[in-house]
């Protein structure tokens, strides 16, 4: 019987697994503090978006990330409001932009805007 449970209890938590980070490009990645709080990171682990990324898209080099509206501080952290563009190449960040900011930027670089998606699709 305790075999049957230990091994049931494997299986729900191998089932259950999350994880706390995804691979973006070049390095830069998503991490999740814990459900609400999230950043885009750089190769060198630094924060520089987020924390509240409603949604994520990649194009090619180029990351965009949408942080909602709301003004939130958290451990310091200012949230990136709005729409931020980060070149994963150069490790430009353009911050607060709004939808059509974003179209405008990458239409200039002849980039599409990349399908967002919620982050949780990435940390599954």
């Amino acid at each position: 019987m305790k075999r049957a449970i230990v091994i049931f209890a494997l299986f729900v938590l191998g089932c259950s697994e999350h994880r706390d980070s995804a691979n973006l490009v070049n390095g830069y990645k998503l991490l999740a503090m814990n459900p609400t709080e999230l950043y885009v990171a750089n190769s060198a682990n630094e924060l520089i978006v987020g924390p509240t990324i409603e949604t994520i898209g990649v194009s090619g080099a180029i990351i965009v990330a949408y942080c909602g509206l709301e003004k939130r501080v958290v451990n310091g952290f200012e949230n990136t409001m709005g729409y931020n563009i980060v070149d994963t190449r150069s490790g430009v960040v353009t911050k607060q932009l709004t939808e059509e900011g974003v179209r405008t930027q990458l239409g200039r670089l002849n980039i599409e805007v990349p399908k967002m998606q919620s982050p949780s699709s990435l940390l599954k």
